[in-house]
């Protein structure tokens, strides 16, 4: 189902080439099959077997194309800088009794998460919503687990007729998967028109500060630095609604596993709250180490490369040593990080698979150590090990989030200076129609954005060395 998720994500953009060639296929098309996008299965054989042309496309809808994305932002951002300047007129002619200033409207603060917000405010109550209730719908199984337990127990073994539980069951676990696959499809679309709304808008901006005399005439170099904050602030809405899902989920998880063991279901989430750290700065040191590993192989490569193509023969024989010994240092630097690297991964692999036995084990184990009186039945069992599962996932999800809607914050900043920090409207010769004051191209602001990405990305990863083995012979 991901993966139909990412191909979908990365094949409704494509649709607006070919408008006006055939209705959009979720048209006619059952729940079902648009849950599971089945319907695009014949578009993915046509391209197997032939290459895809526009007729083998359908359209969007009205509502989904570029087009009406775009104009609905813009309409939102107008709205709202016709609001904003009322309020500053009415403010003005109060403190100056009367007397209005003809200033243009400047935007302060992150007015880019205003507009997405008036925007997308319904899609984001829903695809909230629609989050919640598959995070709570997955505390269903175990429940019914325990209620179909607690019946077997207390009837004879050869008379069982507990066929509504296991209908109960079966039911709850049918309901969390189609409610899942309706909140990842609202979730990739609404990224999908976040995404197509922010470039367009971007494009939009960028031509309209090309059309000035001294600019530059693509409007390309400017918006390549804010790809990937474009990317980033498209998964807001996903990021958003897993924070306040991964919460509720935490919370009564907690409460049903204080209902089964009391006080000793706080030894698991001890144990939990231990590993969390632990393992967020495993994967840290991991990645880390992928981009040594990755510098190390780029010195490696060039090092052959000049020996093999920049060096004269007579000079290779001469050096055949010393480029020999280089390159073996710069193997043994490569096999050294892969070893460590494959440490790394196997306890990633051992913490993905033995810590929640781990988890269970430790309350389990207070929860009998405790009392001798506290006897564990199969369904505080099952049921405490389902929810250690589930109580698992907020944990771990919880410091990606920060870190990703840090990340994604100054994405947002870098897009608000963009497009409405020096926000002007220009008349056909290259001047100001309001302020009066003449303005260049305004490339600051796509150099301010190109240095601060460009400084987070440098900070993020290991700088790349040139080695020059002709300068050291």
């Amino acid at each position: 189902m991901l993966k139909l998720n990412e191909f979908a994500t990365l094949f409704f953009p494509l649709l607006p080439l070919c408008m006006g060639q055939k209705p959009t296929l979720e048209r006619d098309v059952s729940f079902l099959s648009r849950l599971s996008y089945w319907f695009i299965n014949r578009v993915v054989s046509a391209g197997h077997r032939r290459g895809l042309q526009l007729s083998d496309l359908c359209c969007l809808g009205d509502e989904d194309s570029a087009q009406s994305l775009c104009s609905a932002l813009q309409q939102q951002q107008h709205r709202r800088t016709e609001g904003r300047s009322r309020s500053q007129e009415s403010g003005e002619e109060e403190s100056l009794g009367g007397n209005t200033s003809h200033q243009g409207v400047h935007l302060s603060g992150p007015a880019l998460l205003c507009h997405l917000y008036g925007w997308l405010r319904p899609s984001l109550l829903q695809v909230t919503l629609l989050r919640m209730t598959s995070d709570l719908l997955a505390l269903l199984p175990p429940q019914a687990l325990r209620c179909g337990i607690l019946y077997c127990e207390n009837q004879p073994v050869f008379d069982w007729s507990g066929l509504t539980h296991a209908l109960a069951l079966l039911a709850a676990v049918v309901c969390h998967a189609l409610v899942q696959q309706v909140c990842e499809r609202h979730s990739r679309m609404t990224e999908v028109r976040v995404q197509t709304a922010l470039t367009g808008a971007l494009y939009k901006q960028a031509l309209s500060r090309c059309s000035i005399p001294g600019c530059l005439p693509s409007p390309a170099p400017s918006l390549t630095p804010l790809r990937a904050d474009v990317g980033r602030l498209a998964e807001l809405p996903v990021s958003l609604s897993a924070v306040w899902s991964s919460w509720v989920q935490g919370t009564v998880c907690v409460c049903l596993l204080w209902r089964e063991l009391g006080p000793s279901s706080l030894a698991g989430l001890a144990v939990l709250l231990l590993l969390v750290p632990l393992t967020s700065a495993v994967q840290r040191r991991a990645r880390l180490l992928q981009r040594s590993q990755e510098r190390v192989r780029g010195e490696r490569q060039q090092l052959v490369q000049e020996m093999l193509k920049g060096i004269k023969t007579v000079k290779l024989l001469v050096l055949e040593a010393w480029f020999q010994c280089r390159v073996g240092i710069a193997r043994e630097k490569e096999l050294e990080t892969l070893r460590i690297l494959g440490f790394l991964t196997a306890f990633s692999l051992l913490d993905r698979v033995c810590v929640p036995f781990l988890v269970c084990v430790s309350s389990l184990g207070v929860y009998v150590l405790v009392d001798d009186g506290n006897v564990l039945t199969a369904s505080q069992v099952f049921t405490c090990v389902c929810l250690f599962t589930l109580l698992r996932s907020p944990f771990n999800l919880l410091p990606s989030l920060a870190l990703h809607l840090t990340q994604t914050w100054h994405s947002l900043c870098h897009l608000d200076h963009f497009l409405f920090s020096q926000e002007v409207s220009h008349t056909e010769n290259g001047t100001l129609s309001e302020n009066g004051v003449k303005k260049s191209c305004l490339e600051d602001h796509s150099d301010w954005c190109s240095n601060e990405t460009l400084r987070e990305t440098e900070a993020n990863t290991v700088p790349l060395p040139k080695h020059g083995v002709s300068t050291q012979i």
